[in-house]
């Protein structure tokens, strides 16, 4: 009677287990769909490039991951791509991909198609296309504080330029492009140098 007994309860409780272990399985599977869900929406945002204005670093049809919370931890420096949010208000407002050329506080002239910061020639052979480093002059300009000097590495079809349409804010970048994530071929971080 006794042998009975335990027989029947160790068979209700092996379905017990069985049925906690689906839930288990169910809940995990849960949670990491909602947390892949949350670091691509907030965190990880990916963008999908829709020119070739940064190539060759990235080029149309490449899609980026950007890391928002960088902003928090540090301030971009010289030579990070960035995403920045659009003037433009509302859903649709979407973002440009630039490289920041000089930061808060320092000068910035065009002069003969060739950038100077603080008055010294700056080098960017590593990420501009060659024969689009000519640029259309343009005056010393100090940066704000609180402001960069971006511009996009194919400058082939950059047409006039002026601290109106090259000066952002800090709180328009909305993260540091880390990594090329598609194509897969291509796949590869991002840093200062790049």
């Amino acid at each position: 009677m006794a042998a009975e007994r335990i027989r029947r309860r160790t068979a209700k409780n092996r379905e017990l287990y069985k049925r906690l272990r689906l839930y288990e399985a169910l809940t995990i599977g849960f949670s990491c769909v909602l947390a892949a869900f949350f670091l691509f929406l907030f965190i990880t945002p990916p963008v999908r490039m829709v020119d070739n204005a940064m190539a060759p670093a990235i080029c149309e049809n490449d899609v980026v991951l950007t890391f928002g919370l960088s902003k928090l931890f540090s301030k971009p420096v010289r030579g990070d791509i960035v995403a920045v949010a659009n003037r433009t208000e509302g859903a649709d407002a979407g973002f440009r991909i630039v490289r920041i050329i000089a930061v808060g506080g320092e000068t910035v002239e065009i002069k003969d198609g060739k950038i100077y910061i603080n008055g010294g020639l700056l080098r960017e052979e590593g990420y501009t296309v060659a024969g689009t480093e000519i640029l259309p002059d343009m005056e010393m300009t100090e940066i704000p504080e609180d402001g960069y000097f971006v511009l996009c590495d194919d400058r082939s079809g950059l047409g006039g330029i002026s601290a109106a349409n090259t000066v952002v804010e800090r709180r328009r970048i909305k993260g540091e492009v880390f990594m090329l994530l598609y194509p897969f071929g291509k796949m590869g971080f991002f840093g200062s140098e790049n």
